[in-house]
């Protein structure tokens, strides 16, 4: 949990979740894992986050997410296993559209943010090419930090015992 605060951290300063704390938190895992239960269970970890990975690269491919995202969404796997780390995937989706709505709400861009999304939409649906999703104004303003979103969907399933779903 603390290192999920400290990718958070890092990532509302600087938009970036550094490779060191992801591979500190892998080896984190490894130690645990192999110390306390046994090298399969650390096998299934990695294999949970390798999955993990897979499928988030598509959303990655359009740069609706960032690639620390990912690899934090693949930690977060890795400790918590394939199933609740899917549950913390979805809901971590699920806080971060209710953040981006809010935001966009309160500086009055919703509409124009709609606008983009639906001529991405046609774009795709026209040319049938997959594109990366550009923002019009490409401003680091209109991105979310998602290691909060992670974050506090981590505390959910692991509080909330919503692993079972």
């Amino acid at each position: 949990m603390a290192v999920l605060v400290i990718a958070t951290m890092y990532d509302l300063k600087t938009y970036r979740i550094p490779n060191q704390v992801i591979i500190f938190s892998l080896s984190l895992y490894l130690f645990l894992s192999l110390f306390t239960s046994s090298i399969v269970i650390s096998i299934r970890g990695l294999c949970s986050a390798i999955l993990c990975i897979l499928l988030l690269f598509p959303i990655y491919f359009i740069h609706a997410i960032g690639a620390g995202d990912i690899k934090l969404l693949a930690v977060v796997s890795c400790f918590l296993g394939f199933r609740q780390g899917m549950v913390v995937v979805v809901f971590s989706f699920l806080v971060g559209a209710v953040i981006s709505i809010i935001y966009l709400i309160r500086t009055h861009i919703l509409f124009r943010q709609m606008q983009s999304i639906a001529f991405y939409l046609s774009y795709i649906y026209q040319t049938k090419k997959v594109v990366p999703y550009k923002n019009f104004s490409k401003s680091k303003k209109n991105c979310i930090h998602f290691s909060l979103p992670i974050l506090i969907s981590t505390i959910l399933v692991l509080g909330g015992g919503y692993g079972g779903i």
